[in-house]
């Protein structure tokens, strides 16, 4: 057999073959296209139970959102609350301090007096 035949003979059954194996991918294709089908149709409804228990979490976050801001409006109240009552008792502590700071002669002696009161009460009942 010499070379040409070889060829020749290579070349006659590559052209026999060729359109078998061309059926084969068509068929392989054509499955392969089918399961794309399928699979495209169970997340078509895939996604729309996903859509549909999504829209029933809808009302559950309203609330919870709305229970955020009712949380956060409680929160700002009780913050100015606090703060007010920091500032009223500030005010207060610094109104007392001045009294007392003005009246401190007028307390020591209310003091002593009431101090020499108890100690003669007391040696009252010593005897």
């Amino acid at each position: 057999m010499t070379m040409d035949q070889l060829l020749y003979m290579v070349s006659f059954i590559a052209k026999c073959l060729l359109p078998v194996f061309g059926v084969v991918l068509l068929v392989y294709l054509i499955l392969f296209v089918k399961e794309l089908i399928v699979t495209l149709k169970e997340v078509t409804k895939t996604m729309s139970t996903v859509e549909e228990q999504v829209r029933k979490l809808d009302d559950p976050l309203n609330t919870v959102q709305d229970i955020s801001h009712s949380v956060d409006e409680m929160h700002a109240g009780a913050k100015k609350a606090c703060k007010n009552v920091v500032d009223t008792t500030k005010d207060s502590i610094t109104t007392i301090k001045s009294f007392v700071n003005d009246n401190k002669d007028n307390w020591k002696q209310a003091i002593e007096e009431k101090g020499n009161e108890l100690k003669s009460k007391f040696n009252r009942d010593k005897d």
